[in-house]
């Protein structure tokens, strides 16, 4: 996602940087950060998901700005993908 592609996403009027801007952490529990797979997966029905969106939205390989910082966490018994991206990431 660039940069212009944020200044563009609008939330109930506000700008992603305007909201962004008021958050000081993330909370990222047992999250999918790859999401590459997901338009081949089971989930292609609900996700309703390209592989050009999967490509652009993967937090895995997107530039991050600086804040707000992410903390990430996940269970002891979430499956080796989820310890996986979540070490990756």
């Amino acid at each position: 996602m660039t940069e212009q592609d944020i200044n563009e996403f609008v939330t109930r009027g506000q700008k992603w940087h305007e909201i962004q801007s008021g958050l000081a952490h993330l909370l990222l529990v047992s999250g999918i950060y790859d999401l590459a797979d997901i338009p081949g997966s089971f989930l292609k029905y609900e996700a309703k998901m390209t592989d050009a969106e999967a490509a652009a939205w993967t937090p895995l390989t997107t530039r991050h700005l600086d804040v707000p910082r992410r903390i990430v966490m996940l269970a002891e018994y979430d499956t080796a993908p989820y310890h996986d991206q979540a070490q990756q990431f």
